[in-house]
């Protein structure tokens, strides 16, 4: 059985911090592949620091964190990446872009400083997203998962049109109704309004009331009032 002596910087940040570690990505000298140390002290019964167990996990290959995220790729052009503080990703659903330097996108600008949220981005071919983003304090990784916007827009708009083509029938039924109680409130007013209309444009003289009343009866009246 062999031994190696690690001489990495990445081992040696290991020994250095003496707690819980994960390095940030890079290429071992030997098979020139992209990995990633993952470290957690060993202590004796007196908390004396005595080294650290690790793993590795190789990015370009099929690992835990493929494993893991894959289950979440769906048909519709929807997946999700990671992406470490320095903004390059440690995976993606496209194994050749492992590694790639991608800090001008919107969403792992604000991850990489520790934001999460969602927000609407385009990307670089000028198509739309809908993506939400979460930071990993742990390991100061970004996590991003992103749907093509038109995926969840167009439902939305069947949604609508169905709403609408469902509530017609009602809306015209409403309108009708509320047309015809305000006809019916209305005549009576609008009736009222020609009458006082039409009096002020043609008034009637007070004669015309007098000559009406017969002679005997205007001479009743007068004996009676002056009695």
């Amino acid at each position: 059985m062999g031994w190696d002596k690690l001489t990495s910087q990445q081992s040696q940040q290991a020994v250095d911090t003496k707690k819980p570690f994960i390095s940030e990505p890079y290429r071992t000298t030997k098979t020139d592949r992209m990995i990633i140390l993952v470290s957690a002290p060993i202590v004796d019964k007196s908390g004396t620091y005595k080294g650290y167990v690790g793993g590795t996990i190789y990015l370009e290959e099929k690992n835990v964190l493929s494993t893991m995220l894959r289950e979440h790729f769906f048909g519709d052009g929807s997946y999700v990446y990671v992406v470490d503080k320095k903004g390059d990703l440690i995976f993606h659903s496209e194994q050749e872009r492992v590694g790639q330097h991608v800090i001008k996108n919107e969403a792992v600008e604000k991850v990489v400083l520790g934001q999460s949220g969602s927000q609407k981005v385009t990307n670089s071919l000028g198509k739309d997203f809908l993506v939400g983003y979460a930071y990993e304090p742990n390991s100061s990784w970004g996590i991003i998962s992103q749907t093509p916007y038109e995926v969840i827009n167009q439902p939305l708009q069947q949604l609508v049109k169905r709403m609408l083509v469902y509530a017609m029938p009602f809306l015209l039924l409403i309108l009708v109704i509320g047309w015809w109680v305000a006809s019916r409130i209305a005549k009576p007013l609008n009736t009222l309004a020609q009458i006082s209309d039409e009096a002020i444009l043609n008034p009637v003289p007070a004669r015309t009331f007098q000559t009406s009343i017969p002679t005997t009866m205007r001479s009743a009246f007068c004996q009676k009032a002056l009695r």
